[in-house]
């Protein structure tokens, strides 16, 4: 497949992975908070601190994951170049693998401390969100590896051409 169909495959992923993770920020996590019942759901919800700490802690912890978003786009560029085994897109995966591992924890913490203060019954929810982001981190740090190696590779075939 050309370059350019695989980046632009890529690019329409990362529009809709922002636009369901913009989704789920938007409207589940205002649902979610609190006790985890429709009977408990009702306008006043919105007027209590507990509501706001999470509601400000889930955007927190969700910035980071857009801005994964941001470093995958401009692995897209290069790709569009037919450029994607660089030391650089290497370095950036690898950067993004250290801000989802910290956002993880960050997410974890933040939703342990949320479940013993009896402001959540979600947390089941939450730990395998982290689990998925964890594996998630996992192929990414082999994918930083196996970018590196290849652009090492590329930069060597270039050398003896």
């Amino acid at each position: 497949m050309n370059e350019k169909i695989l980046s632009a495959l890529t690019r329409t992923a990362i529009i809709i992975i922002g636009i369901c993770g913009l989704l789920t920020c938007l409207l589940w996590v205002p649902m979610s908070i609190g006790k985890g019942s429709l009977e408990e759901l009702s306008w006043t919800m919105f007027n209590t601190s507990e509501f706001w700490i999470q509601y400000v802690f889930h955007w927190i912890v969700s910035l980071p994951c857009f801005w994964l978003l941001v470093i995958a786009w401009q692995i897209t560029l290069d790709m569009d170049k037919g450029r994607l085994f660089l030391s650089k897109n290497a370095f950036r995966v690898n950067r993004a693998t250290i801000i989802l591992i910290i956002d993880i924890i960050a997410f974890v913490i933040g939703n342990i401390i949320f479940a013993l203060l009896g402001w959540s019954s979600w947390f089941v929810l939450h730990i395998f969100v982290a689990i998925t982001g964890l594996v998630l981190s996992i192929f990414m740090y082999i994918l930083s590896k196996y970018l590196m190696r290849a652009a090492i590779l590329q930069e060597e075939s270039d050398l003896t051409v």
